[in-house]
Parts: structure tokens; sequence; C-alpha cells
């Protein structure tokens, strides 16, 4: 590989290590703002400690006025300072009575559907219910181990099992296509691991946390203008980039130390 095109991944790593922190609490931040919209206003507890504790894990120093700071940024940006003139507008008037009311004037947009989702909202969706999915079978799996433990040598009672999958679904508000699998909540319980993946670090990849962000800059990169996807090369120098001197980047060496990678190889691919 020539010397020019050698530089060419690293100038573009460079590039967007430079916005790859702005871009990661947007996300943050615009996911906060969806689930504040979708619970009336106010946050689950300990929410706010999670998305602080998310982002600094991804090398970003940020604190609660941080987030909330940021918050009003992104709320102020979608406020326009004024409201454009209307193109055309419309006079309701009938000229043969004149005792019809005042006429009025009615604006395009006055009346235009504006539906679709708020943007954002799919993507937080998605992250939700994975997590609520996560959270509830470890919830199922790990309830039924202590169930059988008490019951020693004896067999669990009929509809046991069901009712504490039935439990974990409510708990987790996991409705119709999205509930628990039998079958899958029992795979962990014969495993005796709970956590699933989550619970063998050799297996969970430590980029899972990074992952969704990487996939929103791709995409954000085609919308703005780059063009095209990017090349093997530019996504691996740009993720690499992005997880430089944070704690993923410490436990992508762990990681690759336990499964006895070559630590002379590239940090990734």
């Amino acid at each position: 590989m020539s010397r020019s095109s050698r530089k060419k991944p690293e100038n573009f790593a460079k590039q967007m290590a430079k916005g790859a922190k702005e871009a990661i609490l947007d996300l943050h931040v615009k996911q906060l703002i969806v689930v504040r919209q979708n619970n009336n206003g106010s946050l689950p507890n300990g929410f706010i400690d999670e998305v602080v504790a998310s982002l600094t894990s991804q090398g970003i120093e940020a604190t609660r006025h941080t987030i909330y700071n940021h918050e009003k940024k992104l709320r102020r940006k979608s406020i326009p300072s004024e409201q454009p003139a209307p193109s055309t507008v419309r006079l309701q008037v009938r000229l043969a009575n004149p005792n019809n009311t005042p006429a009025k004037v009615t604006s395009p947009s006055a009346t235009t559907n504006q539906g679709g989702r708020p943007r954002g909202s799919t993507i937080s969706a998605k992250f939700n219910l994975e997590k609520a999915t996560n959270d509830g079978l470890e919830f199922a799996a790990s309830k039924i181990l202590r169930a059988r433990a008490q019951a020693r040598k004896t067999t669990l009672s009929t509809g046991i099992i069901s009712s504490i999958i039935n439990e974990a679904n409510t708990l987790h508000n996991l409705k119709e296509h999205a509930m628990l699998k039998r079958s899958t909540v029992l795979s962990r319980v014969h495993r005796g691991n709970p956590k699933g993946w989550a619970g063998h670090p050799k297996t969970s990849t430590p980029m899972k946390l990074v992952e969704p962000i990487l996939v929103a800059l791709c995409l954000k990169l085609v919308r703005s203008g780059h063009g095209q996807p990017l090349d093997c090369t530019e996504f691996l120098a740009m993720a690499s980039s992005l997880v430089k001197d944070t704690p993923t980047e410490k436990a992508i060496l762990e990681h690759r130390r336990l499964s006895k990678k070559s630590s002379r190889a590239p940090l990734l691919g």
C-alpha cells in the first residue's frame, strides 16, 4: 500500500473522530428526549445515570449538567426563530350576503398532515426493546434457577415456569410479538447462565455499546453527502478512532488476550 493510500483512511479517521463525540452525545440525548415524551414528561428512576455511564464508557466526560445543557441546545435547534410567511392564502368570503362572518385567512401548512414518527424514535424503540428483552430473559432465568434450587430434588410445580415467564413479560412490558419464548428462557436455565452471551467474556463483544453509534454514523455520512457507503478500510479506521483511549479499547485488548489473538494484529478487523 502506497503512502498516499495509507494516509487516506488515517485522515478520514481523524476527521470522523473530531465529530464522533458530538454525534454520540446527540444520539444519547435524543433517546432521552423520546423516553421523556413517552413517559409523560418524566424519566424513569436511574435512567439519567445510565446515560451518563454509557457516555463515560465511550470516552466522553459527561455529567447530568452536560446532558441537560445539550438537551436545551437540541430543543432550541428544533424550534424555528420565526414562522415563515405563507406562500398562498385562501380567503373564505361570500359577497352575496353582507351578514356573513369576517373573512378567514388560512395557510396551507395549517391543514397539511404533519404525521409520521418523531425523528429518532424508531432507533430508540429498538434499543429499548432489546434492553427490555435481555432484562426479561435474565429475570425469568434467574427466578427459575432460584425456584429449582429451593425445590431441591423435587421438580417444580405445574405452571410455575409459565407464571414466571408471564411475570417477566408484564414487568418489562413485553407484549405480542416481543414476548419471551419459553425455549429461549429454558436454554439459559439449562446452561445455568441467566445473562446469556453477556455472561461469557470470550464470546460477548466489547463493541456492543459502540455498534449502534457506528451504524448511526455510517447512515449520517451517506445522508450528509459522502455519497456512498464506507469501504472496509474506512470503516475499521473510523471504528478504531472511536474507541481509542476509552474503556472499550481496554476491553477489546482483554478480549483478544482471552481469545488468544495475536497482539501484533490491528485492534479491529
